[in-house]
């Protein structure tokens, strides 16, 4: 998904032309490292690993002669946690959201665009990262103030404190307080569902005075069952629900990970019904619901062999996303720069891994 945001927002799009985008759980509101950024990180590596000597040509022999993990150890980041698209001023100019707002000249040639995310996305991040230890208050209040600050930290913790319970039954040496769960659901807003509701946003020139909207469907992806992109048992499932990325086997009608056996008449039902979908759309740049408008915002909530629409989805959330994002939008590098959040959030965590990736993507 995130790949395609940039594809997107790319100053050169010939002769890659793009008529029709689908987005999977696309992160597309997050910053971009610069030139500057990303030279730096690199000659750190190259530092670590012992190449120093010589012109730049030697420099990337010498990196490339090491082993893999010698590379890995000498990474002070997760591979993927900054290594990626940067701002070069050639293909990409901006940040994703701010190119397209800045220049939607770029979007004329796309005739449809299909944006979507899981219902508990970040579950697959947050909910496995503590290595058995479940998430206290104070815990969380120290994940939330680093990623955010004190100030939005404290409203994000009343707005989700006063949202409907949000539980799952939890197997064994998994995260059980209110704690656990209301990061999960909170972080799968700030990195998935919301940005998600924002690009289309955009896409259909609510946040644009310029331009055409390009025709946009979304869909949050709600199904929970026996199929899913990694083995799992059916209690694990249950308690990450659709997590990222659940959709896949269904919209692909595969067996990738191998559970996928669809013996369940409500997993061939669904699979039925999300692979006709999106061939649809592939054929038709139609799906078989209401388009997203900047009016209604018409979202398929994807389950039950079926898409039930509800407009406006997160609506509470997504605005104090918004809010928050525009007032760091002013603060400069120290807040935008998310590697220092990351390690704070991990801490908090008892983890190292997954969620930095997840929090500088």
């Amino acid at each position: 998904g995130a790949s395609i945001c940039v594809h997107l927002a790319a100053e050169q799009q010939q002769p890659y032309s793009i008529n029709t985008a689908a987005l999977l759980s696309a992160p597309c509101a997050g910053k971009l490292p610069t030139l500057s950024d990303t030279y730096d990180r690199s000659a750190a590596v190259a530092k670590a690993l012992g190449c120093r000597d010589g012109d730049d040509v030697a420099v990337v022999r010498c990196v490339r002669s090491k082993s893999a993990a010698s590379v890995l150890a000498a990474t002070d980041v997760d591979l993927g946690s900054g290594w990626g698209p940067t701002i070069d001023h050639h293909v990409i100019s901006a940040d994703i959201f701010d190119a397209l707002r800045a220049n939607r000249r770029r979007l004329r040639g796309i005739q449809a665009t299909m944006v979507g995310y899981d219902e508990n996305d970040a579950a697959l991040f947050t909910l496995t990262t503590s290595k058995g230890r479940s998430m206290t208050e104070k815990e969380f209040d120290a994940a939330l103030g680093a990623l955010l600050g004190e100030e939005a930290a404290a409203s994000v913790k009343k707005l989700y404190s006063e949202l409907p319970p949000d539980w799952a039954p939890p197997p064994p040496l998994l995260p059980t307080t209110q704690w656990s769960f209301m990061f999960n659901r909170m972080y799968t807003d700030y990195a998935f569902a919301c940005p998600a509701l924002q690009l289309a946003d955009i896409l259909t020139a609510a946040e644009s005075g310029n331009g055409a909207a390009v025709p946009t469907w979304t869909y949050e992806f709600e199904h929970v069952g026996e199929c899913t992109i990694v083995p799992l048992p059916s209690y694990y499932v249950a308690y990450l629900r659709a997590f990222h990325a659940s959709e896949l086997p269904y919209v692909f009608a595969n067996a990738a990970s191998g559970t996928c056996q669809l013996d369940a008449a409500d997993d061939r039902k669904q699979m039925l019904y999300t692979r006709d979908a999106f061939q649809l759309f592939g054929r038709t740049r139609a799906a078989p619901w209401p388009a997203y408008t900047h009016t209604a915002r018409a979202t398929a909530l994807l389950d039950n062999g079926a898409a039930t629409v509800a407009n406006d989805v997160r609506a509470k959330q997504c605005a104090l996303w918004r809010e928050i994002g525009a007032a760091r939008a002013h603060v400069g590098d120290a807040v935008a720069t998310a590697a220092a959040a990351a390690a704070a959030v991990n801490a908090a965590l008892g983890a190292k891994g997954a969620l930095s990736i997840a929090i500088n993507a």
